[in-house]
């Protein structure tokens, strides 16, 4: 149970209304950790926009690779909500299903390539240890052949998920009913 009032779509009046009737066209049902700020539709419809600018738009890095981003950064944080939504969507991407798991546990296991490692590296570091990431970082993904856009995106990514694993854990975010189930069958 969320730790405050999530406002239901049946209940969502006035802006809410608008901003659930949006979502669920572009979108198809709303999640758990986007209704949590259902008492602020502002606040949802900017959370909203920042996960589809991170993790849908135009960008170098590939999908697949700000997936594995969002499952490592969600992993280190504990947050089982994402690192379940997320490992799902990897799955969606044709990732074997070892290496989705070796990505939860450890990447390190995943049998990935230097330029995957390096990019996770420094995605974990950004999250759990921003105060240790430094130049050294940088120029270890720009030697791997990351452009500084790509570099960008990934701290995007991983910032993004610093954030709304944040938000959802300070406000009890819990796994919909229907996909808890498929988890623990």
């Amino acid at each position: 149970m969320a730790h405050i009032h999530i406002i239901e779509e049946a209940e969502a009046q006035g802006t809410l209304r608008d901003v659930y009737r949006q979502i669920r066209s572009k979108r198809g049902p709303i999640s758990n950790m986007l209704k949590i700020s259902s008492v602020n539709p502002d606040a949802l419809k900017a959370h909203l926009e920042l996960f589809l600018v991170a993790m849908h738009g135009p960008s170098p890095l590939t999908r697949t690779e700000r997936e594995m981003i969002a499952v490592v950064v969600s992993s280190a944080s504990r947050c089982q909500y994402c690192t379940h939504h997320h490992g799902e969507a990897l799955r969606r991407l044709h990732v074997e299903a070892d290496v989705i798991e070796a990505l939860k546990r450890d990447f390190v296991d995943a049998r990935l390539d230097p330029k995957h490692l390096a990019l996770l590296s420094y995605a974990q570091k950004l999250a759990t240890m921003p105060w240790k990431v430094a130049a050294e970082d940088i120029e270890e993904l720009k030697r791997v052949g990351y452009d500084e856009r790509a570099i960008h995106d990934a701290a995007l990514v991983a910032s993004y998920f610093a954030f709304a694993i944040r938000l959802g854990d300070g406000l009890g975010v819990e796994m919909e009913r229907d996909r808890q189930r498929k988890a623990e069958a």
